[in-house]
């Protein structure tokens, strides 16, 4: 996607109902089946997100400087949830900023604080693809690259203590990795998240074709 085409599909998203925000967390009926979007530790920006009922799919736009190491700056549109949990679908970045790294994907996190334990699923602005974590709080974050360069389609699922993301591509070669955590007990954050990789700049992503269980779902 062209530079020129891309602020044109943000500028037009602008228009379309991203959720504004003055502080670093907000709650929205516009927000489709999640309940808040909030911005996590250093992000420098103010972003938003909303749900396009026409095309069922979600906006996300946020800056950030980075998912890793100790600590997290990213934006995050989430529901709490417990028990086993899948989310996956389509995960487009709009390519706003210039990081290489930018990146969008699915995340488990057990809280908003920036050193938070996580698992997440990732995609980055130059088509890397890895299962990243941070397996407790204020703990480094590990990475596990996938062979696969982008996909079409992105799951994150949580069975027990068994964290498993999958990439699938033209429907037919996938690629899974897992891994198993102890500690994450209570309720849990769970949605899209972007991250510019660049405090000074959003990024914007979009998901499509969202499917989401948890115990809750219908």
């Amino acid at each position: 996607m062209t530079r020129n085409f891309a602020h044109i599909i943000f500028s037009f998203l602008l228009l379309s109902g991203f959720v504004a925000l003055s502080g670093s967390s907000h709650s929205s009926n516009k927000l489709g089946i999640f309940s808040n979007w909030s911005e996590v530790g250093d992000t420098g920006q103010s972003g938003g997100a909303f749900f396009n009922s026409a095309e069922e799919a979600y906006y996300l736009r946020g800056a950030g400087h980075n998912i890793w190491s100790n600590k997290d700056g990213f934006g995050f549109l989430w529901k709490e949830v417990s028990g086993d949990i899948t989310m996956e679908g389509s995960v487009t970045i709009i390519h706003l900023s210039k990081a290489p790294h930018r990146k969008a994907g699915w995340m488990i996190r057990s809280s908003l604080d920036p050193n938070a334990a996580h698992v997440t699923c990732a995609l980055h602005g130059d088509g890397l693809i890895a299962l990243q974590y941070r397996p407790a709080k204020g703990a480094e974050t590990k990475g596990i690259p996938f062979q696969m360069k982008f996909a079409d389609s992105l799951r994150l699922e949580k069975r027990g203590k068994l964290y498993t993301m999958t990439a699938i591509k033209d429907k037919q070669l996938i690629e899974t990795k897992s891994v198993s955590l102890e500690g994450f007990e209570g309720p849990l954050l769970a949605g899209p998240w972007v991250c510019s990789k660049d405090v000074e700049q959003l990024e914007a992503a979009r998901f499509g074709n969202v499917r989401f269980y948890d115990k809750d779902s219908k």
